[in-house]
């Protein structure tokens, strides 16, 4: 679906038809990185989930300021339609790999991997070049209490707190997309940068997004051990019931602050007369603090959903992806009305209205969820 979606886009000469595979190309898009999560839970033992998880999920935060750099060089070197032309080879790639290599792991088909898989389910390696196998053990499958909807999907978007963690987590990257979206108007404008040069100004975010996760998330396993520390918690004393959202949250909500010094920072240094390291610097703060907040509220996500990480992604991405929609498309308006300077404000305005919701969960989170309570190993 995915190569086909690409090469139409690539021959694509009606805007509206333009728009239409758009949405097709991120419907796929997103269920590719939610199939990717499924998968870290079900062959990575707990205690390491949380690293492979926070590397998965900055895959498609990321993407937004990564992929323009690629897309920057291709455009400039061979036009446009060179960009989903590459997607397409991408794709058609990985769909080679995934076909030859990749094994279905999840647990309701394989169990602990002893009961093999369908035929049209399985590798071709394993088609073609069948190896003795170990005698199937059924009982390590997991049985699903009911058949899976995408309501229920949407059920848990709905519960608390869980809808204050998607709704805060929709409003942060909405305002990320629109400070990204309007990097190439601006830096060309103000900077006279070409399609490649608007290319490499991404790079910034992207390697303050990307270092994100070795400064904020052993800050949060600090703290994590802090409280254990302060609540006489111990290897040998096992788990006890503190505020574990309390121990992520005090490092969460002064990132997000840190995030809305550095937007307010960047709109007014990009209406200043300054050198082009300056907000080059700010973009790089900012792909740092909200990436960071971001991955650790992710990660919080995946603690009070242990059981369901692939769908708590899916009620994540249907509202981040929706709400970033409409900031891309309002965030070029509202330069030309306000002026960048205003632009970096009201988005801060906008987080720190936003974080009450942080504070509401702070307070009265363990109210509405019991998983909030104990600290789970490695769950962070």
């Amino acid at each position: 679906m995915c190569i086909a979606i690409n090469i139409s886009l690539a021959r694509q000469t009606s805007f509206a038809g333009f728009m239409v595979l758009r949405c097709f190309q991120g419907c796929s898009a997103s269920g590719v990185s939610v199939a990717a999560i499924a998968t870290v839970n079900d062959i990575i033992r707990p205690v390491e989930r949380k690293d492979y998880r926070i590397f998965t999920s900055l895959a498609y935060t990321l993407a937004p300021v990564t992929c323009p750099i690629l897309g920057g060089l291709l455009a400039q070197s061979f036009g446009w339609p060179s960009i989903f032309y590459f997607q397409g080879a991408l794709a058609g790639f990985l769909l080679v790999l995934v076909a030859s290599f990749h094994h279905e792991t999840c647990r309701a088909q394989v169990g602990n991997g002893s009961v093999p898989p369908k035929r049209w389910n399985r590798p071709l390696i394993d088609i073609f070049w069948q190896k003795p196998a170990a005698p199937p053990n059924f009982e390590t499958r997991v049985l699903l209490k009911r058949r899976l909807t995408p309501f229920q999907t949407i059920k848990l978007a709905f519960r608390m707190p869980a809808f204050l963690l998607i709704l805060f987590q929709a409003t942060l990257f909405g305002g990320s997309i629109a400070l990204i979206v309007t990097i190439p108007v601006l830096f060309a404008r103000k900077f006279h940068f070409n399609l490649l040069e608007i290319g490499a100004a991404h790079l910034a975010y992207a390697l303050g997004g990307f270092t994100s996760r070795w400064v904020f998330v052993p800050l949060s396993d600090a703290n994590i051990q802090r409280h254990k520390r302060l609540a006489g918690v111990t290897e040998e004393t096992g788990p006890s019931h503190i505020r574990t959202d309390r121990a992520r949250l005090q490092v969460i909500i002064p990132i997000v602050y840190l995030g809305c010094a550095c937007a307010v920072a960047y709109g007014w240094i990009l209406r200043s007369d300054v050198h082009v390291a300056g907000p080059i610097v700010m973009l790089f703060l900012l792909g740092n603090s909200v990436t960071g907040a971001s991955s650790l509220l992710t990660g919080l996500m995946f603690h009070l959903n242990p059981q369901q990480p692939a769908s708590a992604l899916a009620a994540m991405n249907s509202f981040r992806f929706l709400c970033a929609a409409g900031t891309a498309a309002g965030a070029t308006p509202l330069i030309k009305a306000v002026g960048t300077g205003w632009m970096g404000t009201i988005i801060a305005l906008v987080y720190v209205g936003a974080s009450s919701l942080l504070w509401i969960m702070y307070k009265y989170g363990h109210r509405w969820h019991p998983a909030i309570g104990p600290i789970i190993s490695g769950s962070i």
